[in-house]
């Protein structure tokens, strides 16, 4: 018999194959462990998409009932006064802003919008009005003047309410509207000519120091929102750049990721106002 045909598989073709094999076995872990952070990652992108959504939604839609008026044209006992439509009997701003810190941007812009309601308008928080009774009646004393303060506080997008009305005055009391937002920026559009079109956009303290809140017809609002996990296994060492309306932010790089948002818009109760 042939000594040769009875030998098994050597030590050195076995140590070949399990090396092989692990090799592959890495790969195919390292391929799982890649296919997860994607995974993970998208899921982070997504939430941010969903938070910027959420967050342009409910700004939009309560800035643009800025200086509503249930009747424009009645009598001085309703809340707006139709002598003077940039403010209330009580003298509050249809649209008020200011700038946080002693650098005007260094902190987050922080703004207020303000309507009147006979129950029909909802405000940041997604309530509706009607003083007077459940189902308001068309009267003044039904009325109420809603002040809509929007700002930044524990990396949430916060607003609060002020309800002023025949009955008085509901405090404040600020509610979350959507997390992760680390910084909000605003500029108004002004309108210095009354030709009904906005000429150019300032900060609140332009605003202030030319006394043109009267004339703001739009507002132009930048918001820096980051994911709410890490979607990055490494962090950048230098801090990371971004512009919300010119003004340069500079923020240390956590893994997450920040995406600004940008958007403009009127004031549509006061594109034909002419004071």
């Amino acid at each position: 018999m042939n000594r040769k045909s009875q030998m098994g598989v050597g030590l050195v073709e076995i140590m070949v194959a399990v090396t092989v094999s692990l090799l592959l076995l890495a790969g195919m872990v390292r391929i799982l462990i890649g296919n997860k952070q994607t995974f993970q990652a998208q899921n982070m992108l997504q939430g941010l998409q969903e938070d910027t959504r959420a967050a342009i939604t409910m700004l939009s839609d309560v800035i643009a009932n800025a200086g509503f008026h249930v009747n424009p044209l009645a009598d001085p006992a309703e809340l707006f006064d139709p002598a003077n439509n940039d403010v209330d009997d009580l003298g509050n701003a249809v649209i008020d802003g200011e700038a946080s810190g002693a650098n005007p941007h260094a902190a987050p812009d922080r703004f207020t919008v303000s309507f009147q309601s006979d129950g029909s308008m909802f405000d940041c928080l997604g309530d509706t009005y009607g003083p007077g009774s459940a189902t308001p009646l068309a009267t003044p004393a039904n009325l109420a003047f809603v002040r809509n303060t929007f700002d930044l506080n524990g990396g949430a997008l916060r607003c609060s309410v002020t309800v002023t009305s025949a009955l008085g005055t509901a405090a404040p009391i600020p509610q979350p509207l959507v997390n992760n937002v680390e910084s909000m920026a605003v500029r108004y559009g002004v309108d210095t000519n009354l030709d009904e079109s906005v000429d150019q956009y300032l900060w609140a303290e332009e605003v202030n120091a030319l006394g043109q809140w009267e004339n703001v017809r739009a507002i132009k609002l930048a918001l820096l929102i980051a994911s709410e996990d890490a979607v990055r296994s490494v962090a950048e060492t230098n801090p990371l750049s971004f512009s919300l309306l010119g003004a340069p932010l500079a923020v240390a790089d956590d893994r997450r990721a920040r995406h600004v948002i940008t958007r403009v818009i009127a004031l549509n109760n006061r594109l034909h106002q002419t004071n």
